[in-house]
């Protein structure tokens, strides 16, 4: 599995000027392979993956709506979360046992006791991924300069890459651009794109502000919450993750 970000360093093109000028930030990319757990070659022949992309049907609501069953689940755990931070701010609840069994949510997909992820950090570059061209020089900065596999290498390795959707965005555009390209780190079709967790999470939060914000004068709205809490910055487009 592959994943890289820009990394922005602020720095000076001159020693001496360090304290006395205004700090010039220097945009580069830093990226990272894992290991995936229970992988295997042939789990990750990419020939089998694209014909069966070119076969699928598009993907609606419908196939990713949960069943009844995971909504239940998705709902029980959404009620634990309010709970604990009910417990965690209200200090007349003190009595209560945290660690009560009924409290703890269920865990669906368990990694291995002791289990933690290989992280093997790759020398950061002074490329700029933030451009669709940018991606298409990490990728090969990646594998063909700091890794050294030669050119036809990988012609048939999928390569799992977890990223946020603005990434994700380019490395598709490069696919759409350089679809002719027989090379598929060049055209970078070997890259299976996922979004992360957090950025998951982040747009989901997004977006039910934008649906269910209401405004001020409706009592039990987002809104009303916000302007009672005085957490004004949420009203921001972008507002901050935790808080929200």
């Amino acid at each position: 599995m592959a994943g890289w970000d820009n990394t922005q360093i602020c720095t000076s093109t001159h020693v001496e000027q360090r304290g006395l000028a205004p700090a010039k930030v220097q945009t580069g990319t830093t990226s990272i392979i894992y290991p995936l757990q229970n992988g295997t070659p042939d789990a990750v022949q990419l020939k089998p993956i694209l014909e069966r992309q070119r076969q699928c049907n598009m993907i609606v609501f419908t196939d990713l709506q949960p069943m009844h069953s995971q909504a239940r689940n998705i709902e029980h755990h959404l009620l634990l979360q309010i709970i604990r931070i009910l417990l965690s701010s209200d200090k007349t609840s003190s009595y209560i046992d945290k660690t009560d069994p009924l409290l703890q949510p269920h865990a669906y997909w368990p990694p291995p006791s002791g289990y933690k992820t290989q992280e093997f950090v790759m020398r950061t570059t002074m490329i700029d991924e933030g451009s669709t061209e940018g991606n298409m020089e990490v990728a090969n900065d990646q594998y063909f300069m700091q890794l050294e596999f030669k050119k036809t290498d990988l012609d048939d390795h999928a390569i799992l890459a977890i990223h946020d959707q603005a990434t994700n965005a380019r490395i598709r555009a490069v696919q759409i651009l350089r679809k002719g390209e027989l090379n598929p780190i060049h055209c970078m079709s070997a890259f299976q794109c996922g979004i992360g967790w957090f950025h998951a999470q982040l747009n989901f939060l997004w977006a039910l502000l934008h649906i269910h914000r209401g405004d001020g004068e409706q009592i039990g709205s987002l809104q009303f919450f916000i302007i009672l809490l005085r957490k004004v910055h949420l009203g921001k487009e972008k507002p901050d993750f935790n808080m929200l």
